[in-house]
């Protein structure tokens, strides 16, 4: 490894440990991985670190970065170490890494993971060295998940389909819960096209940065208080996971969830004997041996047939999530 290479590692991982100390001294309330922006030379040229965490106004923390960079030395591209953060910030910047057709390195011991992997995704170029992580799982809020961070995971997913993502690292982010971390295995970031750095990187000269990272670039609107994808910290030994999953991942969720949400306001509108009736079926269908609508102690005509109609209405859903995991996931999540 090249002795520059070796000097972009170990900032990357001063600046984490200066960042982890100035919390636990000070007891801050805020998050440990702050992003910190900085500049290393290499190759005659000059790469930009992105380290920690994703906050909002960090485009316009880039933009003016790259502002105040003196011309001549070509940008080689970025060096990510962050754990995720703000998705629609997240948004914003893998949208300018994406217009300057750039490349995008990940070090030993380093990881993007949570909303970092849109950066890593946006890039044209996808470079890690072994040791880094990469990885993904759905959005939250707070650490909860409703319907606004499933509609939230939902738009991730699609936005990385755009980059030309594979179904199956979808489906894992639309499956994994916001406290768990799906990591990828190696043959999936070669499906993305991810090179292993074995020697140093050549590049080429880059489009001028500053085109793509403007101050004055707008965002897709979003609600007040975006879902935020908290940071997590890779277990010392990476999962493994080889699932297959299918083509329409996102689109099995979201059937999921749909239908769900219907059955909720189909229900929701029965007066109470009927809604009994049909909360009766509800406990049963999953049942070995299931009991009848038929037959119940104390029912009247609207119980029955609430509870009947109940049957009929979840026959297709229960088959679903039967033989689709996603679906069931969707139906689940609500």
């Amino acid at each position: 490894m090249s002795p520059r290479l070796k000097l972009l590692r170990r900032r990357q991982s001063l600046a984490l440990r200066v960042c982890a100390a100035t919390t636990a001294a000070l007891i801050a309330t805020g998050p440990c991985y702050a992003m910190n922006i900085g500049r290393v030379e290499l190759n005659g040229g000059y790469v930009v670190t992105l380290n920690g965490e994703i906050l909002q106004g960090d485009l316009e923390r880039i933009g003016s970065f790259f502002a105040a960079q003196p011309s001549g030395p070509r940008f080689i591209g970025f060096s990510l170490d962050s754990p995720g953060g703000n998705l629609f910030e997240a948004e914003k910047i893998a949208e300018g890494i994406h217009r300057l057709h750039t490349s995008v390195v990940v070090l030993k011991n380093s990881m993007c993971a949570s909303a970092c992997f849109l950066l890593f995704a946006a890039s044209e170029r996808t470079v890690i060295e072994p040791g880094a992580s990469i990885g993904v799982h759905s959005a939250s809020l707070g650490g909860k998940e409703d319907l606004q961070t499933m509609g939230m995971t939902t738009a991730f997913a699609r936005d990385l389909a755009v980059y030309g993502v594979a179904p199956d690292i979808l489906g894992q982010l639309v499956t994994t819960t916001s406290d768990q971390m799906q990591w990828l295995t190696i043959e999936q970031l070669q499906e993305l096209g991810t090179k292993f750095l074995t020697s140093t990187p050549s590049a080429q000269p880059e489009p001028q940065p500053q085109q793509a990272f403007a101050s004055n670039d707008t965002a897709p609107p979003g609600p007040p208080a975006p879902p935020v994808i908290p940071p997590t910290k890779p277990s010392p030994q990476t999962a493994a996971v080889t699932a297959s999953i299918a083509p329409q991942a996102v689109e099995s969720f979201s059937a999921g969830l749909a239908d769900r949400k219907a059955w909720e306001a189909w229900i929701a509108q029965l007066p109470s004997s009927a809604h009994q009736g049909a909360e009766f079926w509800a406990s049963q269908r999953s049942l070995r041996e299931p009991e009848p609508c038929e037959g119940q102690p104390a029912v009247d005509q609207a119980w029955l047939s609430a509870c009947n109609e109940a049957k009929s209405r979840l026959a297709e859903s229960d088959l679903k999530r039967h033989l689709d995991p996603l679906y069931r996931a969707g139906w689940n999540s609500l």
